[in-house]
């Protein structure tokens, strides 16, 4: 096995490596959206909310 083929390797790992970590940026930024949208959302309707019957 060659040297270049050794080091190929490594960088193909790699490129997976950040390739999987893009991913997984992406899917945690889109939960963090989610999350925030339903805030936003519950925000929204706490003020049509009568609290002083409870």
């Amino acid at each position: 096995m060659s040297l270049e083929h050794i080091e190929g390797c490594d960088l193909g790992a790699a490129r997976g490596l950040a390739y999987i970590a893009h991913v997984v940026d992406m899917k945690v930024h889109e939960l963090a959206k989610s999350f925030q949208m339903l805030n936003n959302q519950e925000l929204a309707i706490a003020p049509m909310m009568d609290w002083t019957e409870r």
